[in-house]
């Protein structure tokens, strides 16, 4: 029962994320889902580059293939550094909490249980889940960052000078 809750959880309790990222959107004022929707893709593109530049400096065999456990489910025996699903898991809240902060408070922690899940299902060590965490931190504050920078820009150009933002 334990472990079944453990993979339903690290496996499928992800998909609830982008869910909720689009029941933000549609709750949004129209010049808000613009910069949400930039936000969110400049933060996907930031997360997966900086995700694969970390697995190029850290290396961190997956539990199941340093310390011999069996894992809950079937998973490639590749780099573990920084865990995918709370990278992109965090990434998509942090951000989320930048728009909606009622929002992000509810899927921050989901997104942490995620990873937790994973280290239970014996697929990440917690230093993959706080790389993840990190990383996720990092792409939300640089992509919510470049979309408030460009929507100054691109309102300047549009209204001479004066800033209004989108």
């Amino acid at each position: 029962m334990i472990d079944g809750l453990i993979v339903f959880v690290a496996q499928y309790l992800f998909f609830v994320l982008p869910l909720l990222a689009a029941i933000i959107f549609f709750r949004l004022p129209s010049g808000e889902r613009k910069k949400y929707f930039i936000s969110l893709a400049i933060g996907g593109i930031c997360a997966f580059i900086l995700a694969k530049l970390a697995g190029l400096v850290i290396t961190d065999p997956r539990p199941f293939v340093s310390e011999h456990l069996v894992p809950l489910f079937s998973h490639a025996p590749d780099n573990g550094f920084p865990s995918d699903h709370t990278t992109f898991g965090t990434t998509l809240a942090f951000i989320s909490f930048f728009y909606a902060r009622k929002w992000g408070l509810v899927m921050i922690p989901v997104a942490i249980l995620i990873g937790a899940a994973r280290v239970f299902a014996h697929v990440h060590h917690w230093s993959d889940i706080l790389g993840g965490i990190a990383v996720g931190l990092i792409a939300a504050t640089i992509a919510v960052s470049l979309t408030i920078i460009v929507a100054k820009n691109l309102s300047r150009r549009h209204n001479g000078g004066e800033v209004h933002v989108l």
